[in-house]
């Protein structure tokens, strides 16, 4: 496991998110950060993060 550096996380920081349907994973790329994990990781995430900050548009 590695540890991630968060206060290089800046609003600036470029945020960019590739899926492999195929293989099931997503990578999410943060600046010079990549976090694989599984589609159904990234769906339980994205499920967390839309309760805790609601829609956005």
């Amino acid at each position: 496991m590695a540890n991630i550096d968060l206060s290089q996380w800046t609003e600036s920081v470029p945020v960019q998110i590739a899926a492999n349907q195929e293989q099931g994973f997503v990578d999410i790329i943060i600046g010079q950060d990549d976090i694989f994990m599984s589609i159904n990781h990234a769906n339980d995430l994205y499920k967390k993060l839309k309760e805790y900050f609601g829609e956005t548009k």
